[in-house]
């Protein structure tokens, strides 16, 4: 949530020449519609099912793409289990008043604080990243963005994705396997 999960999606797209398939898209397009719009005439628990549903078909399909998914998608439907098992997560860790800036900047495309003052947004955030929390720590690779210059985010990310692939190449001999880390 607000740790800018679309943008570092598209430069590892760049970077990989693998596309994105960033679900809030997908359901723009397949519904006609803005995220706010759903939001608003169906609510919640009718966004998440949508979301849900999206996961699920690109799951389906299995064409190589990275996920690029809303904040919500890992706290619901065990999705966070089916990204594991599907694909590689990572969670871009941030702090909470990096989020409140990104957040600060495009709220008015967030349908869940939209109408929220600065008060009101950094009591959301700490409400909503306090309930995610043990959600999102269950993704395979956590990258706490704090703590890494930008320009070094993205040699993060497909250092944790080459990782993965010598693990899963090697199997489970300790003596080749690389942990992910912590």
């Amino acid at each position: 949530m607000g740790c800018g999960k679309s943008y570092w999606s598209k430069q590892l797209s760049r970077e990989l020449k693998i596309p994105v398939c960033d679900i809030d898209d997908i359901i723009e397009d397949k519904y006609n519609a803005k995220i706010w719009e759903i939001f608003h005439a169906k609510g919640e628990d009718y966004f998440r099912e949508i979301e849900y549903q999206v996961l699920q078909d690109l799951i389906r399909i299995k064409n190589d793409c990275i996920v690029s998914c809303g904040g919500g998608i890992p706290c619901y439907n065990n999705n966070m289990a089916l990204m594991n098992v599907h694909g590689i997560t990572l969670y871009l860790k941030a702090s909470k008043e990096y989020v409140f800036n990104n957040l600060k900047r495009n709220r008015e495309r967030r349908p869940l604080i939209a109408k929220l003052n600065d008060v009101e947004l950094r009591s959301f955030i700490d409400i909503k990243l306090d309930e995610r929390k043990s959600h999102y720590e269950k993704a395979m690779y956590i990258i706490d963005i704090d703590n890494i210059e930008s320009s070094d985010i993205l040699k993060t990310v497909i250092n944790c994705i080459n990782q993965h692939e010598l693990n899963r190449y090697c199997g489970d001999n300790p003596s080749v396997l690389i942990q992910p880390p912590k």
